[in-house]
């Protein structure tokens, strides 16, 4: 209905002609659906002569787009699987028919890998090129197979990695907010960005789903017949030891801890054909000291309140780990004699059918770690 009316407005203020070509069709007619991703492995010259459109990380139709996005991907020491990135996430914002610009931000070597921060820092560098209707947080190993899933925001975050190859092609939890989400600045800001305490593979998506909830946010998810991705093999990355602690500890903290408190330094900044590049440092550590300083003596009645959704259930995902790990260790073992000068009665574990909640308590907190 609004496209009609921005029609016959524009008609009646230019010609014919301009207002034709002046809005893009949306939907766009010319779109492939599901397809298998290109895994193909090309050098970056051939793949700048393979879009030629590109210039600057930078690419906008000859039809007015129905939003201008910034496209963040947090990366290191990923080049294979940066170019498989381009080779498949191009074509499809291209035939979307969207203006676009790619930032790919990268952490300086000797320091764990800090996803949150990276995204804070790509955030806050993309807004000092442009007001962007719409800001795509991407991972760099996980790409959408479906060209109708559209790199677009609404009134709420949407998430657009909902069938994931490496899970099943199915939602790997509940609260799984990982490999895409679109949002925009002001859902961003409302939500104080990412944490920058994550130091390390994991937790840093979780927490963000925690501040979704906490902004008064519903997160949104494409159609899971539109949302299928496949993903990328990669070395293992090195995983937050602390992810659990820092999870539980400092959810109240998040108005605190976010891009209101980031401290980074640019490195450097280029422009490339595909992309945006700018190396960045930070001090993960040091950022959560501060943040401990400046919310030593706040009223803690002043607050915002727990997100209540997860109830007993924090750092699930991490809790069913070590109890798979406690399981295996008590397989090890047969409790076949009772201890010496006791009427203790002989315990037994059996452990073939046991299965591990999705959720599990604070009690099994307090016992595991």
């Amino acid at each position: 209905m609004m496209s009609i009316i921005f029609y016959l407005v524009c008609n009646l203020i230019f010609h014919r002609s301009f207002c034709e070509s002046s809005s893009c069709k949306w939907p766009h007619a010319f779109l492939d659906g599901r397809k298998s991703l290109n895994r193909t492995i090309l050098e970056w010259t051939t793949l700048e002569t393979l879009f030629p459109f590109m210039r600057n990380g930078h690419y906008k139709p000859n039809c007015r787009p129905i939003q201008r996005i910034a496209i963040i991907v947090p990366y290191r020491e990923r080049e294979t699987q940066l170019k498989i990135f381009f080779l498949n996430v191009v074509p499809l914002l291209y035939r979307q028919q969207l203006e676009f610009d790619i930032y790919v931000v990268e952490q300086v070597g000797g320091r764990l890998f800090n996803k949150g921060a990276l995204i804070n820092t790509g955030f806050l560098q993309s807004k000092i090129d442009h007001s962007y209707d719409c800001y795509v947080i991407h991972d760099v190993d996980i790409l959408p197979e479906d060209d109708r899933n559209y790199y677009t925001c609404g009134e709420n975050p949407r998430h657009l990695a909902v069938l994931v190859q490496q899970f099943g092609y199915r939602l790997h939890y509940p609260e799984y907010v990982g490999g895409i989400l679109a949002l925009t600045s002001t859902q961003m800001e409302n939500m104080n960005g990412f944490s920058n305490l994550y130091n390390g593979w994991g937790f840093e998506d979780d927490d963000f789903y925690r501040r979704i909830k906490n902004a008064g946010y519903k997160l949104e998810r494409t159609p899971d017949k539109l949302s299928y991705c496949g993903s990328l093999d990669h070395k293992a990355a090195i995983k937050n030891k602390d992810g659990c602690e820092i999870f539980m500890r400092y959810g109240r903290m998040w108005r605190f801890d976010g891009l209101e408190s980031l401290q980074y330094t640019t490195l450097k900044r280029e422009k490339r054909q595909l992309f945006k590049w700018i190396l960045v440092d930070f001090d993960a550590n040091l950022l959560k000291e501060n943040l401990k300083v400046s919310v030593k003596n706040i009223d803690k009645s002043t607050l915002p309140p727990r997100y209540k959704g997860y109830k007993d259930s924090y750092c699930a995902w991490y809790l069913n780990q070590k109890l798979f790990s406690t399981i295996n260790m008590i397989k090890k073992f047969h409790f076949t004699d009772k201890p010496n000068n006791t009427n203790m009665t002989l315990r037994t574990y059996n452990t073939s059918n046991l299965e591990v909640p999705r959720t599990a308590t604070k009690e099994c907190l307090t016992t595991i770690l």
